[in-house]
């Protein structure tokens, strides 16, 4: 952790934009999601509305939430990615409490024989770094799953896939991709042309499975009950004596992931006479790794994406932007849920502190004051 912390001190370089300095200090850089964010960005059109030249598509109430999203979709892709790492840097840091924690649970007898003896755990203190380990493993996995949909979003928008782009997510857009039949158009061709290209992507960024693995952790973190949580002792390198010149073991903890997420402990615990229900490396290795693929998928994707939408824009007839993506138009639901003490922060919005590409998204949009009342006349 010591060298982490020594890099997050260090002063950014003055010539990092100011969106881009921070995710940069984390190691998290994709040229290809920045610059398909600036070139969406700049085809924004404040006349037009929404993307301008998907004009007259889909309807302009459509294209101006559909453009909107997209741009926020590729803009999360970064931002998920950066606190996967932030989680990942935190866990580096339970890690290290842990064993500090345990360093001496390993005792010998009267005959030297080893066994375990964990520290008492008498306040919630003490409970804390065993607490926390966990909340930064879901929060890991959680923010990698994030990013990874907001990239199968960003797939559904610059492809003109027929898929609702507010709930669009990496296996939606993959399935959409994969009932595409074969086209002589050329939109048809690059479409098709992307989905083959997506899965050598996929293949490519890391070993057999990772990405379903993956998804199967997140889902099982966040939606399901959590499976056992497995852990082994290990020696740490060096010798140490103790007082009466025997040597002493100074042992660390190994957290093992489970092999399968998405079984349930019981089919985990039925299938162990033939499968190991855990990985056979330490889960920091593992969550590097998918920290690494995760990276390198929504580099090349994006890259690849970018690629789409300059043909696209330099030929707007190749794809037409489709209804499909904002089916029902423009929602005004609410839940009717007001807080819990309404009132205690008023909301006054007569002034906003924001940067250049907030105003741009307000006036394409016609969120502006001179232009709001037009929505009332959208198609």
């Amino acid at each position: 952790m010591r060298q982490d912390d020594d890099a997050l001190q260090q002063p950014y370089p003055d010539a990092t934009p100011m969106a881009e300095r921070f995710g940069q200090a984390m190691g998290v850089v994709l040229p290809g999601v920045r610059e398909l964010h600036r070139r969406v960005l700049a085809d924004l059109d404040e006349k037009k509305l929404g993307i301008g030249w998907w004009a007259p598509h889909p309807g302009t109430s459509r294209r101006v939430l559909i453009s909107d999203h997209l741009l926020a979709c590729i803009d999360a892709v970064e931002k998920n990615l950066v606190e996967a790492r932030l989680h990942l840097l935190e866990l580096r840091r339970v890690d290290e409490q842990l064993d500090a924690l345990i360093a001496h649970a390993v005792k010998h007898d009267a005959q030297g024989r080893p066994f375990v003896r964990t520290p008492p755990r008498v306040k919630p203190a003490d409970d804390l770094p065993y607490a926390l380990a966990p909340l930064h493993m879901a929060g890991f996995f959680r923010a990698i799953g994030s990013a990874l949909d907001c990239l199968g979003s960003s797939i559904v928008g610059v492809l003109a896939l027929p898929v609702s782009i507010l709930k669009a997510d990496l296996d939606r857009a993959i399935g959409a991709l994969k009932k595409l039949s074969a086209s002589s158009s050329e939109g048809g061709k690059l479409q098709m042309s992307f989905a083959a290209d997506l899965t050598q992507q996929i293949a490519a960024a890391g070993p057999p499975g990772w990405l379903p693995w993956a998804t199967d952790y997140r889902n099982m973190l966040v939606h399901r009950g959590r499976r056992l949580e497995l852990s082994s002792l290990v020696p740490r390198g060096g010798n140490v004596l103790g007082p009466d010149e025997r040597p002493i073991m100074l042992a660390r903890a190994v957290r093992l992931l489970a092999q399968d997420p998405a079984l349930s402990d019981v089919e985990m615990l039925l299938s162990m006479a033939g499968t190991a229900p855990v990985l056979t490396e330490d889960a920091t290795t593992t969550l590097e790794g998918v920290m690494a693929s995760a990276q390198t998928l929504c580099g090349t994707a994006s890259t690849a994406l970018l690629d789409v939408w300059l043909k696209r824009r330099d030929q707007p007839a190749l794809l037409l932007q489709p209804k499909e993506q904002w089916r029902d138009g423009r929602s005004s639901e609410s839940r009717g849920f007001a807080g819990y003490k309404p009132g205690m922060a008023p909301f006054k919005p007569d002034q906003m502190v924001t940067d250049d590409t907030f105003l741009r998204r307000l006036k394409s949009a016609a969120l502006d004051d001179g232009a709001r009342k037009k929505w009332d006349t959208f198609d």
